[in-house]
């Protein structure tokens, strides 16, 4: 059987309703705190030229001196709220990103391995936290597959905003180079010297420009790609077997009484492509058993017609695909 995603329009509404309270928390909940910046900011310098009055000695003291650090005062934390601000709504884009990358990677992860092993380089189990780490992973997973997201409308915007999220985490560099030819806007500049490349920093100055209206944009896009996504995903993925050390045992499932053979806790299910090292050779087959607890196992070789059968509880090596619960 070959690997699939299944996801039925009402497991979607989940992924959907995430995405969309999303935004609309930090709409109304962190976004209307920096509404009266300009008015705060006023009231704030009005305040502290009441405190500071109160030190005001006319013998000596300059009137306009206390005027000028109340108006420093005001203008520092005009800035900090703005930079609060514009932090609030990099961090909140980013996030959206990673909030989607985390959706996929779970989903694909959990479907897939129900009849599937991914392996690492070193032929050993890969763990979720190894599984589609970066977006061009995630993108060679479906184009193994019998459907391509990269053709529907929201990709590119979804890939935008991969980039913004780089952006803002890691400054200047490969990313940035991208998202520049894609939306220099973006990019706030001083005498056209970019104030990213002046600061080296996306999150100390204000160094990006992104319109409070694209978050809008960004939303739509990812709630597109899980209403676009069809019920069942069929993944082509060619890969090592996992190996796992036997031996293979026989046992009885208490809910079904049905005996079934098992390596590592794993079941061998009828059909799955096993290797098994024999006579210092790995030769491969498919596994097959009848059922009955009397039989051997055995193993159909691929390349001749001979059957291997092999003892119950006897310790050898195995390579094993598609392990998982009979259905």
């Amino acid at each position: 059987m070959k690997p699939f995603i299944y996801l039925p329009d009402y497991q979607k509404e989940p992924y959907i309703e995430r995405i969309h309270s999303y935004v609309k928390t930090y709409k109304e909940r962190l976004a209307t705190q920096f509404n009266n910046i300009d008015e705060e900011s006023e009231q704030e310098t009005e305040k502290y030229y009441s405190e500071i009055g109160s030190y005001f000695n006319p013998d000596r003291d300059d009137p306009a001196d206390f005027a000028e650090r109340a108006r420093d005062f005001g203008f520092d934390y005009w800035q900090t709220l703005n930079l609060m601000k514009y932090n609030t709504y990099m961090m909140t884009l980013s996030t959206l990103y990673q909030v989607w990358e985390q959706q996929v990677r779970e989903l694909s992860f959990k479907e897939i391995t129900r009849y599937h092993h991914f392996v690492d380089k070193k032929g050993m189990k890969l763990e979720f936290k190894n599984f589609c780490t970066t977006f061009g992973e995630i993108k060679t997973l479906f184009l193994n597959s019998d459907w391509q997201p990269t053709s529907i409308t929201s990709w590119d915007t979804i890939n935008e905003l991969r980039l913004v999220q780089n952006v803002i985490k890691h400054g200047d560099g490969a990313a940035a180079d991208q998202l520049k030819s894609i939306q220099p806007g973006y990019f706030r500049d001083v005498n056209g010297k970019l104030i990213m490349d002046l600061y080296s920093s996306t999150l100390n100055e204000i160094a990006l420009s992104i319109p409070d209206t694209a978050i809008d944009r960004y939303r739509e896009a990812l709630v597109e790609f899980w209403e676009e996504m069809p019920e069942r995903v069929h993944f082509t993925i060619e890969t090592a077997p996992v190996r796992i050390k036997g031996p293979i045992t026989l046992e009885e499932e208490t809910v079904t009484d049905i005996w079934g053979h098992y390596v590592e806790n794993h079941k061998l299910i009828p059909g799955c492509t096993i290797q098994i090292r024999f006579q210092k050779k790995w030769i491969s087959g498919t596994y097959q058993w009848t059922g009955n607890p009397a039989d051997k196992p055995e193993l159909h070789n691929k390349n001749s017609s001979e059957i291997l059968t092999f003892d119950l509880n006897h310790q050898i090596t195995l390579e094993v695909q598609n392990l998982g619960s009979q259905s």
